[in-house]
């Protein structure tokens, strides 16, 4: 019996033994299977953030564009409005120059009237003094006349000046559209 009893306490140390075994390897297993969903799961969190972040620079670079055309567009925008008030203003410019020039007229024929008939009695009388009146007359017309002359001669320059400017800005606008042009036709990276 005593035999038995110790075959008995062998086969039970043999059998809890087993469990013990069993168990540690269910354990490892279970630990296994959980680092295995845990390294998936980190795996699939990284790829979903790489995805996002690929998202994100994918959106900032369209708003980019957009913000970049947008800000052209203004700019375009701008450009021709200022080049349409630098011909306006050049052409007012102009008009006030050949209004001058209209007033001018009058004022050169009326000093040639007045020579005329200085000379007229010059030719009649060398020694002959002109009458105060006519002096007077003659002297005014005269200043009046350079006064114009030189109003005229301004104004002219101011016209020019006004042209050049709208050309000016013609031409900024034409250089910075083709440099436009071609900053846009340059190949863009991918995202990396």
């Amino acid at each position: 019996m005593a035999a038995a009893k110790s075959q008995k306490i062998e086969g039970d140390q043999e059998a809890k033994e087993r469990a013990r075994l069993e168990i540690e390897e269910a354990a490892l297993a279970f630990k296994a299977k959980r680092e295995k969903q845990v390294a998936k799961r980190k795996a699939e969190s990284a790829a979903a953030k790489e995805r996002a972040e690929k998202r994100k620079q994918e959106y900032l670079r369209q708003r980019a564009e957009e913000m970049a055309k947008d800000q052209s567009a203004r700019n375009e925008r701008e450009e021709v409005r200022q080049f349409e008030r630098a011909v306006e203003h050049a052409r007012r410019k102009h008009m006030v120059y050949e209004e001058a020039v209209v007033k001018l007229e009058p004022l050169a024929i009326a000093r040639e009237r007045l020579e005329k008939k200085a000379d007229l009695i010059r030719e009649e009388d060398e020694n002959a003094l002109l009458p105060a009146a006519l002096m007077a007359d003659l002297d005014r017309a005269a200043k009046r006349h350079e006064a114009m002359v030189s109003r005229v001669q301004d104004l002219k320059l101011e016209a020019e000046r006004a042209a050049n400017d709208a050309i000016a800005i013609k031409k900024r606008s034409v250089a910075a559209a083709a440099t436009a042009a071609a900053a846009s036709s340059k190949p863009t990276e991918p995202p990396k």
